[in-house]
């Protein structure tokens, strides 16, 4: 994967000369950003041979074991997302709320999430340091060509844009936050030392969509999934008819 400046960077410097509040941002980190944002979905991507991708910074440690298989939780509830936790910031952000909202202006596209734009605008971020996509979503014409118009932008380069605001504005613009599951109910994690704290986005804040607990079966495997405002999140992985028996509150989901 070639993480190189591209000839359009080196004949228009100014364009991508680093600049603003992340000014002293080291290079590898603006590749990094580029990376996750654009190149790791590229047509000549390995991971187009996969269905899911999932994302472990070196900086995070886990300390237990992870007691469910993250690429069934994806497939079993139809995810194109999984986070750990949701936060707001709007550092390194500078001018990609706008070209993101004129992107979505000028391309026509149907925000289904309430208050989709409005999380944009106000930097809303999935932690990036623990992530996961469905291959097939982030690959797809729309999305790709989103990525690629803010690479062409110039934007991870002079302000260093991150791909963890950029992937909120993708689910805003492509797809819906009902197709994202955080799992941080299930993970005992530290960055650099420090417990990541948070839960899930707060969407749906006006209208609880979904609000009923539900099974998924794959596998002969079933995960209890309740939603907190809105949000699919995982409460227990089994064997189903142990989850079932556990759980005479759902009983009757299945009837």
């Amino acid at each position: 994967m070639n993480t190189s400046i591209a000839e359009m960077m080196r004949s228009d410097a100014d364009r991508f000369r680093p600049q603003g509040i992340c000014k002293r941002a080291l290079p590898g980190y603006r590749k990094m950003n580029r990376v996750f944002v654009r190149l790791m979905f590229e047509d000549n991507s390995p991971l187009r041979q996969f269905e899911y991708w999932m994302r472990i910074d070196l900086d995070i440690r886990f300390h237990h074991r992870i007691a469910f298989d993250p690429f069934i939780v994806m497939k079993a509830g139809n995810f194109v997302f999984g986070y750990h936790v949701c936060s707001r910031h709007g550092g390194c952000q500078e001018g990609f709320p706008g070209f993101a909202l004129n992107y979505k202006t000028t391309h026509n596209l149907t925000v289904t999430t309430e208050l989709g734009e409005e999380y944009v605008r106000t930097h809303t971020m999935f932690y990036g340091n623990i992530g996961m996509g469905e291959v097939k979503f982030f690959t797809s014409t729309p999305v790709l060509n989103y990525l690629r118009a803010i690479d062409n932008e110039g934007g991870i380069w002079r302000q260093r844009w991150g791909d963890q605001h950029i992937y909120v504005s993708v689910i805003m613009f492509f797809s819906d936050a009902n197709r994202t599951v955080s799992i941080s109910k299930m993970l005992n994690a530290t960055h650099k030392s420090a417990l990541l704290k948070g839960g899930p986005c707060k969407f749906f804040q006006r209208v609880k969509m979904n609000a009923d607990s539900y099974i998924q079966v794959y596998d002969d495997k079933a995960m209890l999934i309740s939603d907190v405002q809105g949000f699919k999140v995982l409460e227990s992985y089994g064997p189903a008819e142990e989850i079932i028996a556990q759980n005479p509150q759902i009983q009757h989901i299945l009837k």
